[in-house]
Formats: structure tokens, sequence, C-alpha cells
């Protein structure tokens, strides 16, 4: 038993040594590093607000403004485009590590991950502020932002490795995962509502997992509603998860011996 949570926590030690790593990495060549981190979110959602406050000039959805809600669709969405990106090579961008190294290379998507992950909280906190702002304060209903987060964590690793294990035996699948995420930017309520479509259509839209959290943010957010209200997209959304994971568990499980080859 000791072992064992000797080598769990040496685990989540290198996992977090490899994380700060690679965040170092992906900032090192510019002038200000990891200032980025914190300084392209902010810039990001300051262009969003201005666009839409003093350009486009919308109007409030459903009583919000237009500004929280769309950031209340982009920030998860951002997330989950990074963190899917950034899995699907995970592997072969780091094909050195595989053929010289014993290195379980299951942590590599779960590091991309946690970098995304980085960016996210980042932006989640900014948000807190624009809400603030605004004159939306926090009540016991955004308790429950914490569930749709690891709702929006567990989909992306159910994925993860999944796209990962593909594209080291199918390089082209990184380049349709990247149309994918376009496609799926626009089909996607991040601009639009659910409730504005028609009734036949609906039923389409909820196939996609990221409508089911988005659409569980604004609810928790501005609608005061509980999670477990709609029990049906509940159950829809965890049994996608499931077998997602199911699937990246055997995907995975069967051709990680056979990467050193294809490398």
């Amino acid at each position: 038993m000791a072992s064992n949570q000797m080598r769990r926590r040496e685990r989540l030690q290198l996992l977090w040594q490899l994380t700060k790593i690679e965040m170092r990495q992906k900032y090192s060549a510019s002038a200000f590093g990891l200032v980025w981190v914190f300084l392209l979110p902010i810039l990001n959602i300051a262009i969003i607000w201005f666009a839409f406050e003093f350009g486009v000039r919308t109007t409030p959805r459903e009583g919000v403004p237009f500004i929280l809600w769309l950031l209340t669709g982009m920030i998860p969405w951002m997330f989950f485009s990074e963190s899917v990106l950034s899995a699907a090579t995970s592997i072969t961008e780091k094909s050195y590590l595989v053929k010289k190294v014993v290195f379980d290379f299951s942590m590599l998507p779960l590091i991309k991950l946690l970098v995304a992950g980085v960016l996210f909280t980042t932006l989640a906190l900014i948000f807190v502020f624009v809400l603030a702002a605004y004159g939306f304060y926090p009540t016991w209903h955004w308790i429950q932002f914490a569930y749709y987060t690891i709702a929006l964590f567990a989909l992306v690793m159910s994925a993860a490795w999944l796209l990962a294990t593909i594209t080291v035996f199918y390089r082209d699948c990184a380049q349709v995962v990247s149309l994918a995420v376009q496609i799926g930017f626009w089909t996607t309520p991040i601009f639009w509502s659910v409730e504005k479509l028609p009734a036949h259509f609906r039923p389409y839209v909820e196939l996609n997992p990221m409508a089911y959290i988005i659409t569980g943010y604004r609810h928790v957010l501005f609608d005061q509603s509980n999670f477990w209200d709609d029990g049906a997209a509940l159950i829809k959304f965890w049994t996608l998860v499931i077998l997602f994971a199911s699937l990246s568990k055997l995907v995975y499980g069967r051709a990680k011996n056979h990467f050193a080859d294809v490398l």
C-alpha cells in the first residue's frame, strides 16, 4: 500500500514538473514568456467586450448583457478547442520520449490538458470580475460551476487518449480534428441559443456534448437553475463521456506497445 502511494505521489510530481516545462517551452521564444499566459486571455476578453459593446451594439440575451452571455460560451470553448487540438498531437510531437525513454506516455495528453487548464482558470477568474462589474454577484447556485467544469474536463479527457493514439498511426487525424473544431465552433451554441432553434432541430444540437456544458453554465449563472433539473440531458452527456472513455482506454491499451515501431 505504501509503495503504491509513493508511486502515485512520484507520478503526480513528475506530471506537475512536465506541465511546468511544457508551459515554459510554449512561451520561451517570446520576450514576455509566461506573462502571455495571463496577458493573452485578458486581451481576448477586452477585444470581445469592445467589439460587442461599442461595435455590434447587441441587445441583451434573456435579460443578460450579450458580452456576459457570449463569454459564458467562449471561455469553455477556448479550453475545449485548445485541449483537443494539442492533445491530438501530444504523443507524435514527443516521439523522442517514446523511442528512447521508458516513459508513461499516457501522461502526454494530460499535460496538454493541464496547460490549457491554466488558461481556462485565468479566464474564469477574470470573468468573475467582469460579472461583478455588470452587477452579477455569486449565489449558492454558482457552486454548480464546479460540476460543469468537472464535466468539461471529463469530456476532454475521454477523447484525449483516443485522438492522440489515432494520430500516431494516421497523421491526418490532427487535420481532421482541426477541421472538426472549426465546424464545432459554429454548430455549438456559443453565439446563439438552443432555445431559439426550431423544435425539430434541438435534438440534433443536444447530441453535441459542449452544448450541454455551455448551456449548463448559462443556466447556473443567469437562470439560477440546477444541473439535475434536466435529468435526460445529464444522462445522455455522461453516457457519451463513458462511451468515449471506454473506447479511448481500449484503443490506447491495444496500441501503446506499437508506438515505438510507428514513430
